[in-house]
């Protein structure tokens, strides 16, 4: 009878041990589980837990091209720093020692986890788009956990409009260094069989517009996001090809429009006050800004005070000394018809004069070019205000 006892005793420990081990293995774990690495973040921390104290390891594998080591031991803290190319990072947790691939010899991992690296496009694979700098000119960041969905303004990169990558009429910014400044986010991606592309060129095309464009190289990697300050108007056009073998792998396009903005659209009045403005006319042609009110030591007439003039049709300027008293001031874009003998602005020697007074075509105010003498006039292509309260 004893022995009977004994034995179902040792049956039933028998069974609570294989219970435990059937946990234990069951809370092997290994995170983040499933996330989406933004584009531009190139390291990711693992963290695992075989659960039962043994030995394990960890092997990392890229879009399935094979398995490679990447940290041992019952538990660990690490960072991949070697996240780069768009596409699948995965991490699997195997128990024991391995000198090759385990995957490779049939062996289960007791837990995986799969990191998903965005383009510049919250896709993977290869990608190339102009998105547009903060207005102090520094690069902008991804949104959210990906890449830039979203255009300025609340534009959509790759819409109706166009192709993807497509930003049409990107608008000018306020700030005083960079008004006119995009950059360029791009990712070589991966070759058809899963291994990432070493390196891409990223090359551009400038206006004028031209049928079998021109392009030249402008930055080399496997991914980046470079500045890119623009001077003329018009169709800028960038590839994205094979470093090794010219193939091409994506493309973005983007035009510029005709716009004035202001850094705020409210500021306190007085002699401290500084503003930041940046132009377009859109047109390549020289342009000036007007604002019609008192102002930065001028005084409006007609079409108001030049605060700022640029001989490539857009740039920024710093307005200083805003008037205490509260108004709503107009910021009006012009471009320039010269006559004869006048090709750029040279008579003006910075802001405060005034905008002219005469009449053109057929009702539209000029100025005199200083140099030749030359009668030019002004065409309003883009207007905005902004408000100085007292």
């Amino acid at each position: 009878m004893r022995v009977r006892w004994l034995a179902v005793f040792v049956l039933v420990c028998g069974l609570a041990l294989s219970s435990v081990s059937s946990v234990a293995a069951a809370s092997a774990t290994i995170t983040p589980f499933g996330t989406t690495i933004p584009f531009g973040q190139t390291s990711v921390t693992i963290d695992w837990n075989t659960g039962d104290g043994s030995f394990g390891q960890v092997w990392f594998e890229y879009n399935q091209t094979g398995e490679r080591l990447f940290g041992q031991g019952a538990t660990g803290h690490q960072d991949a720093n070697f996240i780069g190319n768009s596409g699948y990072y995965n991490f699997r947790l195997y128990k024991g020692s391995f000198t090759s691939s385990p995957g490779a010899q049939g062996v289960n991992a007791i837990t995986q986890t799969s990191e998903y690296k965005a383009n510049p496009r919250s896709s993977t694979g290869s990608a190339i788009t102009a998105v547009q700098a903060n207005p102090d000119g520094s690069a902008p960041t991804p949104q959210g956990a990906g890449g830039f969905t979203n255009g300025p303004r609340g534009q959509t990169l790759g819409g109706t409009s166009g192709p993807p990558g497509f930003e049409d009429n990107l608008p000018v910014t306020a700030s005083g260094a960079y008004p006119r400044r995009v950059y360029l986010a791009f990712d070589a991606g991966s070759f058809a069989n899963g291994a990432a592309i070493p390196a891409a060129n990223v090359n551009v095309s400038t206006p004028p517009y031209q049928q079998n464009q021109t392009y030249n190289l402008f930055t080399q990697g496997p991914y980046g996001l470079v500045p890119f300050d623009y001077v003329e108007d018009g169709s800028y056009s960038f590839t994205l090809t094979d470093a090794a073998t010219g193939l091409g792998l994506s493309q973005a396009y983007f035009n510029t429009r005709a716009g004035v903005v202001t850094d705020k659209t409210t500021y306190s009045g007085g002699t401290a006050a500084v503003a930041q403005l940046g132009f377009d006319s859109n047109t390549g042609n020289a342009a000036l800004v007007c604002v019609s009110n008192a102002m930065v030591g001028g005084s409006f007439a007609n079409n108001g005070t030049i605060v700022s003039y640029s001989n490539n049709g857009g740039g920024h300027a710093t307005l200083t000394g805003l008037p205490a008293s509260g108004s709503v001031y107009t910021l009006t874009v012009y471009t320039l018809s010269f006559g004869q003998g006048g090709q750029s602005i040279t008579g003006i020697t910075g802001s405060g004069q005034n905008c002219g007074s005469g009449t053109g075509f057929p009702n539209s105010p000029k100025i005199t070019n200083g140099t030749a003498n030359a009668n030019a006039y002004l065409n309003s292509v883009a207007a905005g205000t902004f408000t100085i309260t007292p």
